[in-house]
């Protein structure tokens, strides 16, 4: 295990920069510096893994640099090893540089089965996202299936979409394959440039036959019938771009454009792309040289030759030296406070075992070496040194006591990459009432190491336990497992083992006065023969006048999502502000990817300015969490590659309790500015039917966050076009209410009924004859400001 310190808290005095995390990126010069790439603790030890590495991020240099246009390339990179590995004389010793914190980061591969670069992102649209993530197979074995000696395409793709927040321009598993085009008329497939080749197939027969619009058409869509797929030709392509679309067709090598006098670059804004859909039907190069790497004529166009892009590559292993954490207090602190602290403490040591968490006094000199992370407590706020940040991280616990300052500590101390694997599985508060006991549930999933601790904290005197395991064992304070410390008023159960399933207790007294008990329970991700569950939470102000944040909780097993939970987020802030969130995953609102994992939700009811406290909850119990394995078959073929899902349930109930970020706002103006919205934008509108016998089309999305909490009717503003043929002119009228292309268009307004459901169905009747027709919706909020405008949805015009 690592030993050395981590901070990942965002700066609590200021607004948060980032929901994905600190990068360390540097570009400038059309370079890109100080690029890591971490190896996982899982791969076993590889020397010749490294000269793979450079060899294709070499390879990768090259090409970046031919799909920007010649404006970026790869000139430092650091490779991250882990501690597991032995030392080797030409390694160095990392710094600052973690797994945490790496751009790229390598795992062990899925035993039998091939996966493509991902990459992490919360945003996109011109914004940062998390990591690259890749697999050993993809540098073992460059040349076979999926990367056809192709792979440095695959991973700057991946890159891409981290670095510039650009998405897929080809249909994915669950999405539709055809639109009904506005230029032609009639289906096309969603593919990144019109002029694009390939074949519409059968791909439910033994031997492939061609879909032809005479006998292949669904009367129902429009569309070609479900078992027709789209297969882009690997060769005799004309297209050079996207390289967001399949990155296996050879010619692709730059990013679509807006230059129209160039057919094989020229963006295919109409295809209902996930790209079109969460970009506002951008171009990838338009989102790409807008961004603060290319805009304003930063780092132009630099005439280059191979040997020029070579990076130079440092390799250093991660330190193993075990960090003692120091705390110290300001001579003029508050004693109640320093109290509260002094207590929090000991109640860790307890709890931890923790020898390495020490007091010291503020006059003391401080031991120098990366062995030492020190804490500094000043009036209401902890301080610690930020880990690839310019500034320290921020803890404030407010003006509360008690169970607060262990918490805060508790989020500060566990920074200390000792505790890595550390999880806190559950946390409650009780109020203790004379003799009436209180009882509780706490769910235990297969993922959890083979230990777990109960704490209970408690104010005066100290209570009685009763635990009892799935099985039916009862376990009290007299117990083995149990150890009592009167000093910090703390009990704790300590298992070397766990069961998988409900775990209850009671907490009962006997005395008739009243007190508060503070219940945590804790395990680790350790468990050597499943991959661990983790959960990173993020927040990011995105807004100041009025105040938005954007709170993200990142759910995943090993590599992959994790669906199927109730994810929620507690706010607390001044003036006793109390609020619980759901965290969405239906590709809806703040939520970019549908089913990825990633629960997401925008928080924008501020009261005034002040401390901002978030704390994540996931819970679940029930068998439908489960992983989702995104994969691809080893066996060569030639054709398009086809993807394989595999949901694997996670055995036993679950529960993670997560405290994330603390932020603090000044006092400001957060009134609502003319023309703003608080609705969020949506990006999944889609025409499902035509149906010619009602004269009718029925539209789908997914409902705005607050429609679905409230159970309100919400208010739309519906445009529609009539056999246009550009979607920049219609998107414009939806805007500015000037049309200057082809065809009719309208706005009506549109009106859906109270209800929770969070997909809305609604049946739309056209206004005139046509062939085609446009769609898009505005959310109009409760003041009459309206969102901005959803991706834009095509149908065949029932009434042609």
């Amino acid at each position: 295990m690592n030993m050395y310190i981590l901070l990942l808290v965002v700066l609590c005095f200021g607004y948060s920069i980032s929901v994905s995390r600190p990068s360390t990126i540097v570009f400038e010069n059309n370079q890109f510096k100080n690029v890591v790439v971490a190896v996982h603790d899982s791969i076993a030890e590889d020397g010749s893994l490294i000269d793979k590495i450079k060899n294709e991020m070499t390879k990768a240099s090259k090409y970046i640099y031919k799909a920007t246009r010649e404006r970026a390339y790869f000139k430092e990179i650091t490779i991250l090893l882990p501690n597991t590995w032995s030392s080797h004389a030409s390694y160095g010793q990392a710094t600052s540089e973690t797994i945490q914190l790496a751009d790229v980061i390598i795992t062990d591969p899925i035993r039998g089965k091939r996966s493509f670069p991902q990459a992490r992102s919360y945003e996109g649209c011109g914004k940062q996202g998390v990591h690259v993530l890749l697999t050993k197979e993809f540098f073992d074995n460059p040349s076979y299936e999926p990367y056809r000696n192709d792979s440095a395409k695959y991973f700057v793709h991946a890159f891409a979409q981290f670095r510039w927040g650009v998405f897929q321009e080809y249909s994915e598993e669950g999405e539709e394959v055809f639109y009904i085009s506005f230029n032609s008329g009639y289906p096309e497939a969603i593919k990144c440039i019109y002029g694009l080749r390939g074949l519409i197939e059968r791909n439910d027969t033994a031997i492939t036959t061609p879909c032809y619009p005479a006998n292949s058409i669904d009367p129902v869509t429009g569309l070609y019938e479900k078992n027709c797929i789209w297969s882009p030709y690997p060769t005799r392509q004309r297209a050079k771009a996207s390289i967001m679309d399949h990155q296996y067709i050879t010619a692709l090598e730059t990013f679509c454009d807006d230059n129209k006098a160039d057919f094989m670059t020229v963006h295919n804004y109409e295809a209902p792309s996930k790209h079109n859909r969460l970009c506002e039907h951008r171009s990838t190069w338009d989102i790409v040289s807008n961004t603060q790497d290319f805009k304003d004529g930063n780092n132009p166009i630099i005439g280059l030759t191979d040997s020029q892009l070579t990076p130079t590559f440092k390799v250093v292993r991660a330190s193993s030296r075990k960090k003692r954490t120091l705390v110290r207090f300001n001579p003029l602190l508050e004693e109640s406070v320093k109290s509260g602290f002094i207590t929090a403490i000991r109640r860790l040591q307890h709890e931890l075992n923790a020898e390495e968490v020490e007091v010291i006094h503020h006059e003391k000199m401080i031991p120098l070496g990366d062995d030492v992370n020190i804490l500094t407590v000043e009036k209401h706020l902890i301080f610690a040194p930020g880990q690839g940040k310019p500034n320290d991280t921020v803890y404030d616990i407010g003006q509360t006591h008690g169970h607060r300052h262990v918490d805060r500590m508790r989020q500060a101390v566990l920074q200390n990459e000792l505790y890595n694997d550390y999880v806190i599985v559950s946390q409650s508060e009780f109020n203790l009432v004379g003799r009436e006991p209180v009882d509780s549930t706490v769910g235990i999933d297969e993922t959890l190491a083979h230990h777990m601790t109960y704490m209970f904290y408690y104010d005066t005197h100290m209570p009685f336990v009763d635990l009892r395991s799935p099985s039916g064992a009862i376990y009290d304070i007299k117990s083995d497992f149990c150890t009592v410390d009167t000093d910090s008023k703390s009990i704790k159960f300590h298992f070397s083992f766990t069961e998988v399933g409900k775990w209850t207790y009671k907490i009962y007294q006997s005395s008739e006065l009243s007190q508060r008990v503070y219940v945590t329970l804790t395990s680790a991700n350790e468990n050597q023969s499943l991959d661990p569950l983790t959960v990173r939470p993020s927040s990011k102000l995105i807004q100041e006048s009025p105040r938005a944040m954007l709170l993200i909780l990142d759910v995943t097993q090993g590599v992959h999502p994790v669906l199927g939970l109730n994810a929620t987020v507690l706010i607390e802030g001044p003036d006793s502000l109390r609020t619980v969130l759901q965290l969405f995953d239906n590709g809806g609102g703040a939520d970019v990817n549908k089913n990825d994992g990633v629960y997401s939700r925008y928080f924008k009811k501020f009261i005034t300015g002040g401390v901002y406290h978030f704390t994540f909850k996931i819970k679940r119990y029930g068998a439908n969490v489960y992983q989702r394995e995104q994969t691809y078959n080893i066996d060569t073929f030639d054709g398009p590659i086809k993807k394989i899902i595999t949901k694997r349930p996670i055995k036993g109930p679950i529960e993670r309790h997560i405290h994330g970020d603390s932020i603090f706002l000044p006092e400001g103006d957060n009134t609502i500015s003319p023309g703003f919205s608080m609705s969020s934008r949506i990006t999944d509108l889609r025409s499902v039917r035509s149906l010619r016998y009602r004269k009718s089309v029925i539209l789908t999305w997914t409902a705005p966050e607050d429609e679905v909490d409230l159970n309100k009717s919400s208010t739309y503003e519906l445009f529609v076009g009539y056999d246009i043929d550009d979607v920049r002119q219609f998107l414009q009228f939806t805007n500015t209410g000037v049309y200057n292309g082809k065809g009719n268009v309208q706005r009506e307004t549109l009106q859906t009924n109270s209800t929770c459901a969070a997909v809305k169905t609604v049946l739309i009747m056209p206004k005139r004859k046509s062939r085609t027709m446009a769609f898009s919706i505005k959310v109009v909020d409760d003041l009459g400001s309206n969102s901005l405008t959803s991706n834009v949805a095509s149908a065949l015009n029932p009434w042609r």
